[in-house]
């Protein structure tokens, strides 16, 4: 398999698990304004695949980009260092 492939799944992996992370969170605002249900909140942070490294990061919403997807700090700091 070639760079390209593995960065371009990776990407769409965080995209996936970006829009799945809100769509649950809206759905739980959602239940959670009626009362007598309680639903247990999603974790803030999740493991995600960097799309430049290719490593699993606890995933944050401050480093997803919508036109790459989910890149961690050591790549971020990297790029900024370059």
């Amino acid at each position: 398999m070639n760079d390209s492939y593995l960065r371009r799944k990776a990407s769409e992996e965080a995209k996936s698990i970006y829009e799945d992370y809100f769509t649950a969170s809206k759905t739980l605002d959602t239940f959670n304004s009626i009362p007598g249900i309680e639903v247990y909140n999603i974790p803030k942070y999740h493991h995600s695949t960097c799309c430049r490294c290719l490593n699993a990061f606890p995933h944050s919403e401050s480093n997803y980009f919508p036109e790459e997807g989910f890149v961690c700090d050591n790549c971020l700091n990297n790029q900024t260092l370059s």
